[in-house]
C-alpha cells in the first residue's frame, strides 16, 4: 500500500485519482466523457437530458458565490 509523506497508509485509489487529475491538468487526457452512451441516474429518471461536465459545475458555483 502506498505511504503518505508522514508514513501513513494511503489507499491506492487515492493515488490513482491524483495521477488521473495530473494527466487532465497537463493535457495528456481530456476530462470529458469518453463515451456518449453513458447515462447518469438523473438522465435515466428523465430529470436531465445530458451529462454535466466540470465546466457546468464551475459556472454554478461561481454564480452562487456572486449571489452572496
Amino acid at each position: 500500500m502506498p505511504r503518505g509523506p508522514k508514513g501513513e497508509k494511503r489507499p491506492a485509489d487515492v493515488v490513482a485519482n491524483a495521477v488521473h487529475i495530473m494527466r487532465i491538468a497537463t493535457g495528456e487526457i481530456t476530462e470529458g466523457p469518453t463515451s456518449t452512451t453513458k447515462v447518469s441516474p438523473a438522465m435515466a429518471s428523465g430529470l436531465e437530458t445530458r451529462l454535466w461536465d466540470i465546466a457546468d459545475l464551475t459556472k454554478l458555483v461561481e454564480a452562487y458565490e456572486l449571489q452572496k
